[in-house]
């Protein structure tokens, strides 16, 4: 994952985090958004239990986040 966002913006990140989460939840990769690797993990949709043992990183992310945004207010 942090090589999947290193370089790029907070909104490409956001972008990349919600393109991943779909891939898991739902099963459909976007055409439009380049999940590199993570691609890979598409199986994952199969697999209910694991959810979110794939989305553990990207949710982590969004802890920080969030504690970045309260440090700012």
């Amino acid at each position: 994952m942090t090589d999947l966002l290193k370089n790029h913006t907070l909104e490409e990140c956001l972008i990349k985090r919600y393109a991943f989460e779909r891939l898991i939840r739902e099963g459909e990769l976007e055409d439009d958004v380049d999940l590199g690797e993570t691609a890979s993990l598409q199986g994952v949709h199969n697999l209910r239990a694991r959810h979110n043992c794939a989305l553990m990183p990207w949710q982590a992310l969004d802890k920080w986040l969030e504690t970045q945004t309260c440090k700012k207010d």
